[in-house]
């Protein structure tokens, strides 16, 4: 049974390894800013078990106040791909934090000639995610990435417009708070999304 418990920051040397193995670069903070994170907010280090063995890690952002989890970062280590323990780390997460609505997702768009959008895609689904925006741009150093926004409901429907906004700025707020240009993204978001919607 894969069990999940929130780690203390010093935990995060050996997941850090692993994230620069597994995510791109373009999608990864600086070590320091990680630690920063977890020190300094609900910025969370959570590590996945299974039998005593550890078998992977997740990231989260938990905002108290509006009652729910932004997903930052989930993965299993590399010697237990496939196993199944992605899938149980995702359900586990809302049974870790009862009190939360649902969680946000940042997920690479669809490409067809990259088949691991298109499997993440359907493995985020296969949980109950569902699309919330398709003008979400993640924000780093050398500008921002086209993605879309999912959401895993745990108790409520999918959150009004407003509100997934509100999260958005309060994410940005928090997790990217030394890009200087987080606020023109955020402005970015918002408009493309009220382009489309007038379409």
């Amino acid at each position: 049974m894969v069990v999940l418990e929130i780690a203390d920051y010093r935990n995060f040397t050996r997941v850090y390894d692993d994230m620069v193995l597994q995510f791109p670069e373009s999608e990864l903070k600086s070590f320091e800013k990680f630690i920063s994170l977890m020190k300094n907010s609900d910025y969370k280090l959570i590590l996945a078990s299974d039998a005593g063995k550890y078998i992977g890690y997740i990231m989260v952002f938990f905002d108290a106040a509006d009652n729910y989890l932004w997903l930052d970062y989930i993965a299993v280590f590399k010697e237990y791909h496939s196993c199944g323990y992605g899938g149980k780390m995702l359900d586990a997460l809302g049974n870790l934090f009862p009190q939360t609505d649902g969680v946000f997702l940042e997920v690479e768009k669809p490409d067809v000639t990259q088949e691991n959008t298109l499997r993440r895609i359907k493995f985020y689904k296969k949980h109950g995610a569902v699309l919330v925006n398709n003008n979400y741009l993640y924000p780093n150093a050398e500008g921002f990435l086209p993605m879309d926004l999912y959401y895993i409901p745990y108790k409520t429907v999918i959150p009004a417009k407003k509100m997934i906004f509100n999260v958005i700025k309060n994410v940005f707020d928090v997790l990217h708070k030394d890009l200087q240009h987080k606020d023109y993204v955020y402005n970015l978001i918002v408009n493309e999304s009220r382009d489309s919607d007038a379409d």
